[in-house]
């Protein structure tokens, strides 16, 4: 078994967002090497060889995250009377 972690998609994706310009210019790179690695596998005479392919995650751009009102909305958390945050078992 032989595991291959490709990182130049995920990389372009954090460093200029999803839908970039550099991301899907990575993906088709991605595309090329995948498909230069099972190529490579067939020249070799590997002709019964199964691929997995796997991604560790999918992401989305995002400007703000409101953490706190998630955790309001779930009652993770409550406003102390000093008006201060404390997580829920805190108080």
């Amino acid at each position: 078994m032989t595991a291959i972690h490709l990182v130049d998609m995920d990389s372009h994706r954090h460093k200029y967002g999803v839908r970039s310009k550099q991301a899907y210019e990575a993906l088709k790179r991605l595309d090329g090497n995948l498909g230069d690695i099972i190529q490579a596998t067939k020249d070799a005479g590997f002709e019964q060889t199964n691929f997995v392919v796997l991604g560790d995650h999918f992401q989305i751009d995002v400007a703000k995250i409101h953490l706190n009102k998630l955790f309001a909305i779930n009652d993770w958390l409550t406003v102390t009377d000093k008006g201060l945050i404390a997580m829920i078992g805190e108080c």
